[in-house]
């Protein structure tokens, strides 16, 4: 481009500046993109965090539901034999246990107190687990 060609092309941009100055600020353009893509990355990167976080909140890769008396979530207990389950909030009868298969089928052997007791499934009247 030749310099009058410029000279007039600036004039109607309105840039009351020497070309110097013009292209000093065009310059900046890619700079200022650069750093404003960043910025986002981190704020999206701190958005998944808190997700990230709310999953380890979880019981056995699931949430909890409520109690079968309907006051508050039901607890995660840690199963005898190892991993996690939601269990009822109210224990009933304390049945000993060791694995699953020494409760009933609406019931589980979670670790209570540092022994296996049969606790009922979250939702599942506790009572009913009882003989």
């Amino acid at each position: 481009m030749d310099p009058t060609a410029f000279d007039r092309m600036t004039k109607r941009l309105g840039f009351a500046g020497t070309r110097r100055g013009l292209l000093r600020g065009l310059a900046a353009f890619p700079l200022v993109g650069t750093l404003a893509a960043y910025a986002g990355e981190e704020a999206e990167a701190g958005h998944h965090h808190g997700h990230h976080n709310r999953k380890k909140k979880r019981c056995g890769g699931t949430a909890c539901g409520v109690c079968f008396n309907g006051k508050g979530r039901c607890p995660c207990y840690k199963k005898n034999r190892g991993g996690k389950a939601c269990g009822e909030c109210m224990l009933a009868c304390q049945f000993a246990c060791k694995t699953n298969g020494d409760c009933s089928l609406d019931a589980f052997c979670a670790k209570v107190n540092g022994s296996g007791r049969c606790v009922a499934k979250c939702g599942i009247e506790p009572q009913s687990i009882c003989p």
